[in-house]
């Protein structure tokens, strides 16, 4: 009764404001590789919207020459850097970049959370599981960390549920309109990330391994199907084009240190002995899994077995998260293993698939309370990490618009000791500091780079301290 009398727009409202209030006030740097990522995501979409749309740069340093040297950082789709590029092309207040990092991240996230209620509610007209199921996915560590996270990965929920429905979608009958949203999708979802890239043909592999076994290849090869799977090869392939042409026309910029990519299969499975990658793997699943909403349906399996949902669609989308999740981890364990990015959507999947799985089961009003309070102390533990950390790191960028810098008078940045960020060493690095925080400080819009001889009354001197004097 008490869900009946509340209409939807005033829980998501509910649940904006509660949310929105946890993720306010951070006006440093947060907490954790989030304090890491982000800003080091920021400092090429900055740099990529100030020097070159075609090329983005996380380091910059000047020689003494003048000519600049770049670390280039263009190994992922560009979607998300064009964005957060474009948005920070309007801003001059260095006070306001992180507040505004987090709040775009946040509105990218609850977009993609009230997109998963819409699609529940649509698919099982059930509206306790829907707030059921939202609260649980918020109540992932990996989720209530992330949320202010200013990476692609704010849109990775979203992501999910995009590839889930496309799943769920693939094997029926669609009209043309229908159809052409899909494609549109996939040009969309494989701008985003290379998580939606691997999922995908991971599902697609699976769908025709089992045409093939079956003896019957050419539904494999219908209109639909062959469309969509053309389109994101298509998509795919021109992508690592661009990427390709970026490298080879790369050859009168400088580069700091080698070009290639960085992230997946130069590490795996180095870092962690057997014994601590079993530990590492139960700590990383536990924070990427909705623990209730898996006692609830461990629960409700043993009680309601003939109640449970299951299709062949369904099958092939657990297959997919299981074989995902396994081909990620044989890439590079202890990339992940740091990141943790693969587990927003371990979580998202993880939160629709049950959810379609036991939308005849009746869900009682306590676990939903059990859930909200699990969710909400959840995310106010990591709003507390964020907010020590932030309170910690807050000067820096005061104490950067407190040199009464105006945007048209560039300086350059030192460092004591007169290295690149790339070149540091952890002892080497100023006091609250990182290397993506000061892939961001470089990348400023006071800022020209990093240089490795102070210039005379044109350069701030980051102090080992971590603050900063005119030069």
């Amino acid at each position: 009764m008490f869900f009946k009398k509340i209409s939807e727009i005033h829980l998501i409202t509910f649940l904006f404001i509660v949310f929105f209030i946890i993720n306010i006030n951070l006006h440093g740097f947060i907490f954790g590789h989030e304090g890491h990522a982000g800003p080091h995501i920021l400092a090429a979409s900055i740099n990529g919207e100030s020097i070159n749309w075609d090329f983005f740069f996380d380091d910059i340093i000047i020689d003494d020459n003048g000519y600049s040297n770049y670390s280039l950082y263009n190994h992922h789709p560009k979607l998300i850097f064009y964005l957060y590029g474009i948005i920070y092309s309007l801003v001059n207040d260095l006070t306001i970049i992180l507040p505004l990092s987090y709040t775009v991240s946040y509105f990218f996230n609850f977009i993609g959370i009230f997109f998963i209620y819409k699609v529940i509610i649509h698919q099982t007209s059930n509206y306790k599981l829907a707030v059921f199921s939202i609260l649980a996915l918020i109540g992932v560590s990996n989720i209530a960390s992330f949320l202010n996270l200013s990476t692609f990965d704010s849109l990775s929920i979203i992501s999910a549920a995009l590839l889930y429905l496309l799943m769920i979608d693939y094997d029926k009958k669609s009209h043309i309109i229908n159809l052409v949203g899909w494609i549109v999708t996939i040009l969309f979802l494989f701008n985003i990330s290379w998580y939606n890239h691997l999922i995908f043909y991971v599902f697609i592999g699976i769908k025709f391994l089992k045409s093939l076994f079956n003896g019957d290849i050419a539904s494999f090869f219908t209109l639909k199907k062959t469309l969509i799977n053309f389109s994101a090869l298509i998509c795919t392939t021109l992508i690592i084009i661009f990427i390709i042409n970026d490298f080879n026309s790369i050859d009168k910029i400088k580069l700091i240190g080698d070009s290639s990519a960085k992230g997946f299969g130069n590490k795996a499975f180095l870092g962690f002995n057997f014994y601590e990658s079993i530990f590492q793997l139960i700590q990383y699943f536990a924070k990427s899994l909705p623990i209730i909403l898996i006692l609830f349906f461990l629960y409700t399996i043993r009680k309601n077995f003939k109640k449970i949902h299951l299709n062949k669609n369904k099958v092939d989308v657990i297959i997919t998260l299981f074989v995902s999740t396994l081909v990620f981890f044989l890439l590079d364990f202890r990339w992940n293993m740091i990141h943790n990015f693969l587990g927003i959507y371990i979580a998202t999947f993880t939160v629709i698939i049950i959810t379609n799985l036991i939308s005849k089961i009746n869900i009682n009003v306590t676990i939903i309370l059990i859930q909200f309070v699990f969710s909400i102390t959840i995310a106010s533990y990591y709003f507390w990490l964020d907010y020590k950390e932030s309170t910690k790191t807050e000067y820096i960028m005061k104490s950067l618009e407190e040199l009464n810098i105006k945007s048209s008078e560039k300086r350059f940045i030192y460092l004591e000791g007169g290295l690149s960020v790339s070149e540091l060493s952890d002892k080497e690095i100023p006091q609250n500091f990182n290397k993506g925080r000061l892939f961001l400080i470089g990348s400023l819009p006071i800022s020209k780079g990093f240089v490795r001889n102070p210039v005379y009354g044109q350069t701030i001197i980051l102090k080992k301290d971590g603050t900063f004097k005119l030069y």
